[in-house]
């Protein structure tokens, strides 16, 4: 809730004295503003175009599109009065696991913008396309769509987590089923040798 209002406040003052942004009525501004720092967290629509925000804004969205990929938030959620203390333990290495968790996935990041800086060399270095073919639009777009298949992928594993097991052992995955000793889990071919 914090990183969308402080998104929401900082898109109407940044954006003081933007040509773009200053057309707006006023009332129209703060509501655009409201649904542009809620999307650009959670659906990757925007209601202004990105060329038309101020820098800094830019800046902004792009990291608040990369943490909004990881479940912070849910270090401070607690519901259970039992684990209380794994929970204090756990606490006290958030910082570390969040900095090694954003060190970990930079590396994919800077990975794939030097590739398309090698790949899109010509058209970086055209001056007629500077002003909306550069490295940051592409870091924004990497950024945005690294986002969303992130999203993707923890939506996905969080509605199938446990079915697996809770329907068919069959259909659980290999490293699952080996994680818990399963002896059913061997190749189909060392079982039917004896055939």
């Amino acid at each position: 809730m914090t990183l969308w209002f402080s998104d929401w406040i900082f898109f109407l003052i940044l954006n003081i004295g933007n040509p773009v942004i200053d057309k707006i009525p006023t009332g129209l501004r703060v509501l655009l503003g409201l649904v542009q720092s809620t999307s650009i967290r959670a659906a990757g629509y925007n209601v202004v175009p990105t060329s038309a925000l101020a820098p800094a804004v830019k800046v902004m969205f792009v990291i608040m599109m990369y943490i909004s990929s990881y479940p912070l938030a849910m270090s401070t959620r607690s519901t259970n009065v039992y684990e209380e203390i794994s929970l204090a333990i756990w606490g006290r290495h958030l910082a570390v696991h969040v900095r090694q968790q954003l060190a970990f996935d930079m590396w994919w990041l800077g990975l794939a913008l030097f590739i398309i800086c090698i790949v899109e060399r010509d058209q970086l270095e055209d001056d007629s396309k500077s002003t909306w073919f550069n490295i940051f639009n592409i870091l924004f777009e990497l950024v945005s769509a690294y986002n969303t298949l992130i999203m993707c992928a923890v939506m996905l594993r969080g509605r199938h987590k446990g079915l697996p097991h809770a329907v068919d052992r069959a259909i659980a995955l290999r490293v699952e089923c080996d994680d818990l000793g399963d002896s059913s889990s061997e190749p189909l071919e060392k079982s039917l040798d004896h055939v």
